[in-house]
């Protein structure tokens, strides 16, 4: 089955995007649509992949994954990434994202549930009111 992910044109005018450098801003966008990503936007992908798949050196990827950590957009642990804001993006209109961002999130760490606002037990903090709401109710 293949999964499709659409980028928002207003990606390229966020702050935060338009100050990084052309490297960043590749490992970024990779993050948001590489093979390994899922609805949740939390997913294990190792290091040496995202080097491989950019062609932008191990080293290098480590260092702007470190960044974008800094920063507060990512979380990286043990090869599984949690990106921030990542679910808010999707369309809560449809049940059948809710119970997908659901069944992503149930065998991932703690931690990375704990960064994207999401608790084991259903509730949701961290994340802007609507969304929270939309996820509590179903």
């Amino acid at each position: 089955m293949s999964k499709k992910r659409y980028v928002n044109t207003v990606f390229w005018d966020d702050a935060y995007i338009t100050n990084l450098d052309p490297s960043e801003k590749l490992i970024f966008i990779y993050l948001l649509t590489n093979p390994c990503t899922n609805i949740a936007g939390v997913y294990q992908i190792p290091l040496k992949r995202i080097a491989l798949d950019t062609g932008i050196d191990r080293d290098m990827c480590s260092k702007i994954i470190d960044r974008f950590q800094s920063d507060g957009k990512i979380l990286y642990i043990d090869g599984w990434i949690a990106i921030k804001n990542f679910i808010k993006h999707q369309n809560f209109n449809s049940p059948m994202v809710k119970s997908g961002i659901e069944r992503e999130l149930t065998d991932s760490p703690d931690s990375l549930k704990t960064f994207i606002g999401y608790h084991i037990n259903g509730e949701i903090y961290g994340i802007d009111t609507i969304l929270n709401s939309d996820i509590s109710k179903g």
